[in-house]
This record gives C-alpha cells, structure tokens and sequence, in this order.
C-alpha cells in the first residue's frame, strides 16, 4: 500500500544517509507547496480582477463581496492600481448557533500593473452588488503603426 503513496520513496533510494537527508528535505518541501496550491487556500481575501482596455479608459472590476463602500480604499501610484480593505467578521461564536463557517474575514490588498498609463486625476468608482468599478482615462492613446518591409534583392 505504501508504495503507491506520491510522498513515499523506495527504501532504495534511502540508502544513503547524505541521499536521506535530501531526499526528506525534498519531500517536505514538495509537501508543503502542495498543500498552500490547494485551490482556495490563502486567496479567500483576495479579489478577483477583471481589467478591460477600451479606446479611452481602462475598465477595472474587481469581486469584493459583503463589504460596505467605507471598508474598501483604491490608490494609484503611476501604472500601479492597488484595491484594499478590511472585511469585518459578522460571525459570534460566543452564541454558538453556527454549525459550519466558511466566510472569510480580515485585511486584503490587492496590486495590479495597469496596461497603459492612465490621468490620475481623472478616476471614477462605483461599488454594486459586490462588484468595485474602476474607470481610469488614459493619458494617450496608444497608436499601432505599420511598417513597411523593403525586400532587398
């Protein structure tokens, strides 16, 4: 049975005591990779984003649900657009009516690289439904140019 578990390495490969050693610091290093990949663990807090570069503006939507406009705080530093926030707990354990709890609840902060430089005096916000709205103007537009390739015999 032990054979067919991923973590486990024949006793051959363990012959060696300076081969063991490697091989465990290996193992545990893999094991503890694994288990923060899992999906959902440690990214609860953090907000999906959506980035959309339209003609003029840049349209940022981020999921932020359950949380009031006053806990949530946008800034803007050159291309760099940081979301953060504070999710208050609404769970009292001291009642003990809850059977089962998988809200999340803390600080987050989330940054983005945006794909174009934007004018930072001109950002609009909105906050429905559990959806931030970011629109940010572009300070240029940014123009594709063709260009010709001259054969050369």
């Amino acid at each position: 049975m032990f054979d067919i578990l991923p973590w486990r390495k024949s006793k051959t490969s363990l012959s060696n005591t300076e081969n063991s050693i490697e091989s465990f610091r290996k193992e545990a290093d893999s094991l503890f990779n694994r288990f923060f990949d899992m999906p959902g663990f440690g990214e609860s807090l953090q907000p999906k984003i959506d980035i959309a570069d339209k003609k003029k503006k840049l349209l940022v939507k981020a999921e932020v649900p359950g949380m009031e406009v006053d806990d949530l705080d946008i800034s803007l530093n050159g291309q760099y657009l940081t979301i953060s926030g504070n999710k208050k707990s609404e769970v009292n354990k001291s009642k003990g009516d809850y059977y089962h709890v998988e809200s999340s609840y803390g600080s987050f902060s989330r940054t983005v690289q945006l794909p174009a430089e934007v004018d930072q005096s001109d950002v609009d916000a909105s906050y429905k439904k559990g959806v931030l709205t970011i629109e940010l103007k572009k300070t240029r537009q940014e123009q594709s140019k063709r260009i010709k390739i001259e054969a050369k015999d």
